[in-house]
């Protein structure tokens, strides 16, 4: 896997985290 393939894999993990913690954080907001 080339330098490119990689950033790709580590950008595309780290957007799905953060949009995970941003939809843990509405349903939060909903249940409140």
């Amino acid at each position: 896997m080339n330098d490119f393939g990689v950033l790709t894999s580590i950008y595309a993990l780290a957007c799905d985290q953060q949009a995970r913690d941003e939809w843990m954080n509405l349903v939060e907001q909903a249940k409140a």
